[in-house]
């Protein structure tokens, strides 16, 4: 029997007189269908997993956690010495974030638009992912708005369960765009088993058709 990613990870920090600590960081969603994050931090690491269940969202925490252990060099068995995910999906150029928590990762191959970033909207994609699977509604809220007439900047939060991000811009569309393209970024990434069937392409449809149904009303 294959050994757990929890298991492989102990027994290889125990070498190094280390223990990795393990943290429920938030709880998303519905109480039914609700999501969990846990936070691994061991060998000046941390990483992150999501998950339906406490457990697998450890166990996907621990994962991620032997990955990056394995691309600084150390002896990670097999199946987990992998390079980590942000490494092995073709990806998109990252925004630059000095807090790479807060900041989310490259697109995953399976089920990403190939539409231009300017025909997309990811308030939209936001929406559907979080209707798909039964995430809650995004909410957006104004943060400040700044700056003389001629040269405003807003910026926008969008929180979804306990996930939240924000984002400054000179229109509050463009602010709101942006704040809705890294949740949706990171939970994409971080949901990446669960969210496998989501298309891009029939979200955006499926959106352009419930607007169309508004304006007909």
């Amino acid at each position: 029997m294959m050994k757990t990613a929890v298991t492989v990870l102990q027994e290889l920090m125990l070498k190094l007189g280390l223990v990795p600590e393990y943290e429920c960081v938030s709880q998303s969603g519905p109480q039914h269908q609700a999501m969990f994050e846990y936070r691994c931090t061991v060998y000046g690491c941390d990483a992150s997993g999501l998950a339906r269940s406490k457990k697998e969202a450890k166990q996907e925490a621990a994962r991620y956690m032997l990955q990056k252990l394995f691309a600084r060099g150390l002896n990670v068995p097999a199946p987990y010495a992998t390079m980590p995910c942000e490494q092995e999906r073709p990806s998109s150029p990252p925004s630059p974030n000095n807090n790479p928590a807060l900041e989310p990762g490259p697109s995953a191959a399976t089920g990403r638009s190939t539409l231009p970033l300017d025909t997309r909207s990811y308030v939209a994609l936001l929406k559907e992912l979080s209707e798909q699977y039964h995430l809650g509604e995004p909410q957006y809220e104004l943060v400040s708005d700044t700056g003389p007439a001629h040269h405003r900047h807003f910026s926008i939060r969008v929180s979804l369960g306990l996930h939240s991000r924000q984002c400054t811009s000179t229109t509050k569309k463009a602010a709101r765009q942006l704040a809705a393209e890294q949740l949706y970024t990171y939970l994409r990434d971080n949901l990446s088993r669960l969210t496998g069937d989501f298309v891009e392409e029939e979200a955006l449809a499926r959106a352009l058709e419930k607007s169309l149904k508004k304006k007909r009303l």
